[in-house]
């Protein structure tokens, strides 16, 4: 799995997400992997983080309209699209940090656009890279 924060510059601190942090905040967890999506869902809500799970874009789409959302996950493809359609249409509040999420490492450099900071993690090797975007 690879992660890639698409903060924006009001939010530099993204990479430092704590506990404290998570508590009540809320997080718009966008997967369509059912089983993934309500493990990332009951991982965030152990640290009392308030999630709102969906599967597609659309259903995306009609959250971010309706709640304001502190963080959000994206993964990257979605039966309706891309979760990086979501940045293009800027449908989130400049104070909504995103991480977007693929486990298609060829998908990096289209997502890499929109990032600020790339935390790749590789599940199989457990290996972290880290590298800024410009």
């Amino acid at each position: 799995m690879h992660f890639l924060v698409a903060a924006r510059p009001s939010l530099p601190d993204i990479g430092r997400v704590t506990d404290s942090t998570l508590q009540g905040a809320s997080v718009l967890v966008v997967e369509d992997e059912p089983l993934l999506r309500k493990q990332v869902a009951a991982a965030l809500e152990q640290h009392d983080a308030d999630v709102t799970a969906v599967g597609t874009l659309d259903e995306a789409r009609r959250m971010i309209q309706s709640l304001p959302f502190d963080f959000a996950l994206l993964d990257v493809n979605l039966p309706d699209g891309l979760g990086t359609d979501l940045l293009s249409e800027n449908v989130f509040s400049p104070n909504t940090a995103v991480v977007v999420c693929t486990a298609n490492a060829a998908l990096i450099p289209n997502v890499s656009p929109y990032c600020m900071t790339a935390i790749i993690v590789c599940a199989r090797s457990r290996k972290r890279r880290e590298s800024f975007v410009d």
